[in-house]
């Protein structure tokens, strides 16, 4: 979830006995006490670049991935990662943690596994790799979270979409005027869900809606 910068200055202790590692194929840098954690994490943002890359959205950003037991930022609580604009950098709860978040025993009505967790680095680098497309300022919250929700359900493997999907029979988004905050704070699973299947519908072979870089927050283009 795209949040803004909390003035902390004391890193959570999971970073102490963190080992620091190069992500292949990108500018990124991921902090992680697991290796296991690192490794779906770099697979995750390097999905992401990818899918976004096919969008011609592509930044050379250097960003640091800090994977935490707790999130530094106070106000994101419910939270199971971040993405800081002002530092270029994401905060992500190891797969421990987020297995003990109230938010992260399953997500999109599946138990959170490797591949589930993944998607979530995947979100959080399209917030970071998409932020200087957008057009105006402040960009419409909705709108960036179609495009990191949209991202999360494309990199997932096939056989695991189809069952989210499944599971979430909700219709596309009839306009992207018919994104709302409500639904977005309600059930982001659906919002998702919506989103992504509103991006299939486009029948432009695959391409994000580019009005969405133009939406201001509270509004439409």
């Amino acid at each position: 979830m795209l949040g803004r910068l909390a003035i902390i200055l004391l890193l959570p202790w999971t970073l102490a006995s963190a080992q620091t590692t190069a992500c292949a194929e990108s500018p990124y840098v991921i902090r992680a006490a697991a290796a296991a954690d690192a490794r779906a994490i770099c697979q995750g943002a390097v999905a992401a670049r990818r899918f976004l890359a096919r969008q011609d959205i592509v930044s050379a950003r250097r960003l640091r991935i800090d994977v935490v037991d707790r999130l530094t930022a106070s106000d994101q609580v419910h939270a199971l990662a971040n993405y800081d604009p002002a530092h270029d950098r994401i905060e992500i709860l190891s797969l421990h943690a987020c297995r003990e978040h109230p938010a992260g025993q399953t997500l999109f009505g599946e138990p959170l596994g490797p591949e589930l967790y993944l998607s979530l680095a995947a979100h959080e680098m399209a917030h970071a790799i998409a932020a200087d497309r957008f057009r105006v300022s402040p960009p419409a919250r909705v709108a960036h979270e179609y495009l990191a929700y949209t991202t999360q359900l494309a990199v997932l493997p096939p056989a695991l979409r189809a069952r989210v999907l499944d599971r979430y029979r909700q219709p596309a988004f009839e306009g992207l005027s018919a994104m709302s905050e409500t639904l977005l704070a309600l059930d982001p699973a659906v919002f998702a869900v919506k989103a992504y299947r509103h991006f299939l519908a486009r029948g432009d072979g695959g391409r994000l809606p580019p009005e969405l870089f133009d939406m201001v927050r509270n509004g439409s283009p």
